[in-house]
């Protein structure tokens, strides 16, 4: 692997922290951020990161076994979240958010190699040989 292949890995992997730490931190937030009004929108936005989450962090592994772990980890980072929110104030815990959540990782795990490209791997070519 080159040393722009390394860089491009490193990139990635400190993106998926820092989603994973967003993640975190808007589920444990007192005040949770309402992107909409419309109702079931808190579900949508729950299946958008779990779903964002699972494809991005799916880049990073090598098989279908591994990135079933991936998955069955953030599944339960997901539950964990909700579980939490028992202890925060104005915050509850929702089965609804947390079949939203399993729904996003079920879709963006879905959606990921091998049954897609792996969009780390092409970019640490393409742009890792440069």
């Amino acid at each position: 692997m080159t040393a722009n292949a390394r860089r491009i890995e490193l990139a990635w992997r400190i993106v998926a922290a820092a989603g994973l730490v967003l993640l975190a931190a808007l589920s444990l937030t007192p005040d949770p951020v309402a992107l909409s009004d419309a109702p079931h929108a808190d579900k949508l936005q729950h299946v958008g990161a779990y779903a964002g989450l699972a494809w991005w962090l799916a880049q990073l592994e090598d098989g279908q076994l591994t990135q079933r772990r991936t998955a069955a980890m953030l599944m339960l980072l997901g539950v964990l979240l909700e579980a939490a929110q028992l202890w925060i104030a104005h915050r509850e815990l929702s089965f609804g958010d947390i079949l939203a959540n399993g729904v996003g990782v079920a879709i963006g795990t879905a959606v990921a190699p091998p049954r897609t490209r792996n969009v780390l791997a092409w970019l640490c070519t393409r742009v890792g040989d440069a």
